[in-house]
């Protein structure tokens, strides 16, 4: 103990100092078996305020992943005596160790961050990267040694979604909780935007384990606007229901996360909407729901997007405003003390030199300063298709494979509501959108990582743009490549581009990888991506080559989750099936009749039309409820069905 106590001195003397740690000698100091063989951990720089307070950034290596470094930044709060506390000489000197409420190491579980949150900096790290588990129990490891030994408590809110890497943050979770300063119950909180399938495998698998949301608005159009990715893919209502079923499992109410932002989230209103919203459906007698308000610090991203840091006057009046209504709330005051060291909740974004935001100026400047983070932001953030041109205009030279990611999907998003045809004749007439092809083709062969390849892909099909045959070759070939590295979301999304695009690889080495891939992670993959998956297999005729093996495994675990898919996904996972000519069990197919019947007013005339085709393909018992109501619906209404899907009906 002597040793880390030294080490935390000396990182006190230096404070604001950088410290580069090679791997040999962190080993040697801490000695971590958590470190493979074949892998490297070292601490590029490592800083603290003199009172227990710091941060450290890291780079790892991982052999499973040669040649790509993983780096991301730990933090560890401290725990200060409170003002009655200081005077029982007994507590002021007890060990920190022993205190439930000790100090904190603020762990990453992604480099990077796979969400853009509009006030958050880790998010324009971009392509995100899961930490391995090992990581993440050498971040506490490191944080003890280097900027405090009294480490008696972790938390999940450095950089990225752990939920998100729920694989080896659980595996991380069951190591830490065999040290005896973690073992404890909720000494480890893990804190999700709202991974809806996740929350639930979290309290199932760590059921001493605490959960902390990030909600940050108190209805779903506002939380579109501050945490778009995540609040397009899970909706305020699933989370709410999932967060509701963990505290009924754990029996422990979650904390609710809430950055208050000035103007934009903190008005009387927000308060009532935000007190109802985490009271509905209380049983009698719980327990009041929990509100830890964070200020917003300021940030790249925050600047940008215009938000202002509250006073502290304004944070105590909303907390007012809260507990008035029945809620517990509190103030995360310590995030103020990494203000100092650009460690402050929301400023992570794995620099090596650390810079306070206290002095940023929400000037725009020029366009050939643009840093390249900031740049990759207002790629992410340009509100139309002519601003991301511009954006690649003004900054060719200096675009990178993550800028040209993000310019893509941008683009692709911007495309809503567009035909695929029309987008693809708007873009062949749009000359800056060949220089951004030009730029990604000169990337491609080596500076392209795994979710910029997917991203491009998926971009592609969402555009219903098909390039030439060598930038398909080259990109395709690239994404071979680093297939392990993609997430699940990625494969699904990967295939359902190349059957957009009617695009298959002249070797289909990349295509039936990807299908393998699809297989091993099926379990991972959500209601519409295992429909998606489904639908691309059969439009590239993929099942007869591979046997049916995939397609039996994809529908084994689709048959699980078929009361949560929605009627576009029951109309396409059957179509494909029917494609297919799957044999499809009879469990499954009445399991499907019965969600299509429960969920028959949301299907649209094409859906319903061409699910009763593939029925009859499929050659599904009558005595189903389904048929008949399916019937009375189409007989009703069919001067609004297209010709084939007349005929599909008939």
């Amino acid at each position: 103990m002597d040793r880390f106590v030294r080490a935390s001195q000396a990182a006190s003397r230096c404070s604001r100092g950088f410290t580069t740690v090679a791997r040999a000698g962190l080993e040697k100091a801490l000695d971590l078996p958590c470190v493979p063989h074949g892998a490297s951990f070292k601490v590029i720089r490592h800083e603290t305020d003199g009172h227990g307070f710091g941060s450290l950034l890291f780079e790892a290596t991982d052999p499973l992943r040669p040649g790509r470094r993983l780096r991301a930044e730990t933090v560890v709060i401290p725990r200060h005596a409170r003002p009655w506390e200081k005077a029982s000489a007994q507590v002021a000197s007890q060990n920190a160790v022993d205190d439930t409420r000790g100090t904190a190491a603020c762990v990453s579980s992604q480099a990077g961050c796979a969400l853009d949150c509009a006030f958050c900096d880790s998010g324009t790290v971009k392509p995100a990267s899961n930490l391995p588990a090992w990581t993440i129990v050498a971040q506490v490891a490191a944080a003890r040694h280097f900027l405090n030994p009294a480490v008696s408590r972790v938390v999940f809110m450095g950089m990225g979604e752990p939920l998100m890497n729920y694989s080896e943050v659980s595996r991380a979770i069951t190591e830490l909780s065999e040290d005896q300063a973690l073992g404890r119950p909720w000494a480890i909180t893990v804190s999700t935007v709202g991974v809806e399938q996740r929350i639930l495998a979290l309290a199932r698998d760590h059921p001493k384990v605490a959960l902390a949301l990030s909600l940050h608005a108190p209805n779903q159009t506002l939380r579109l606007r501050l945490l778009p990715s995540a609040s397009a893919r899970w909706s305020l209502d699933m989370i709410m229901e999932a967060v509701r079923e963990h505290e009924r499992i754990v029996g422990r109410v979650p904390m609710i996360a809430y950055t208050l932002l000035p103007g934009v989230n903190d008005s009387e209103a927000a308060a009532n909407e935000l007190a109802c919203l985490l009271m509905e459906k209380r049983p009698a007698g719980s327990p009041r729901p929990f509100v830890n308000l964070v200020p917003y610090n300021q940030t790249l991203a925050g600047t940008q997007a215009g938000f202002q840091t509250p006073t502290n006057k304004q944070l105590r009046d909303f907390r007012t405003l809260l507990r008035g209504r029945g809620l517990r709330a509190t103030i995360r005051w310590s995030t103020a003390e990494g203000r100092a060291l650009t460690a402050a909740c929301g400023q992570l974004a794995a620099s090596e030199g650390q810079t306070s935001h206290s002095h940023v100026s929400p000037a725009k400047p020029a366009a050939a300063e643009l840093e390249p983070a900031l740049l990759t932001h207002r790629l992410f953030r340009a509100r139309s298709c002519k601003d991301v041109f511009d954006l690649v205009q003004e900054n060719l030279q200096m675009l990178n494979a993550i800028h040209v990611s993000a310019a893509f999907v941008t683009l692709a998003r911007a495309q809503r509501g567009r035909s695929a045809g029309s987008q693809s004749q708007w873009l062949r007439r749009e000359a800056r959108f060949e220089l951004l092809l030009s730029r990604a083709h000169m990337l491609l062969p080596d500076e392209v990582g795994a979710q910029a390849c997917a991203n491009i892909i998926w971009s592609l099909g969402k555009l219903g743009y098909r390039p030439g045959s060598e930038f398909l070759y080259s990109l395709f070939n690239a994404s071979e490549q680093q297939i392990q590295d993609f997430w699940p979301r990625n494969l699904a999304n990967s295939i359902w581009a190349c059957a957009k695009l009617q695009s298959r690889p002249e070797s289909d080495g990349f295509l039936h990888r990807l299908v393998e891939r699809l297989a091993v992670e099926a379990n991972s993959l959500t209601p519409q991506e295992l429909s998606n998956s489904l639908w691309a297999m059969a439009k590239l005729s993929l099942a007869s080559e591979l046997d049916f093996q995939t397609v039996d495994i994809l529908v084994e675990v689709s048959q699980e989750q078929l009361p949560c898919w929605k009627p576009q996904d029951l109309s396409n996972g059957l179509w494909a099936l029917a494609v297919m000519q799957f044999p499809v069990n009879g469990g499954f197919l009445k399991t499907w009749a019965e969600c299509s019947h429960a969920g028959l007013p949301g299907f649209k005339l094409d859906e319903l039309a061409m699910s009763l085709r593939s029925l009859s393909q499929l050659y599904l018992s009558s005595k189903i409820m389904l048929l008949p109501a399916a019937a009375k619906r189409l007989t009703t209404d069919a001067a609004g069905l297209r010709p084939e899907r007349l005929a599909d009906a008939v």
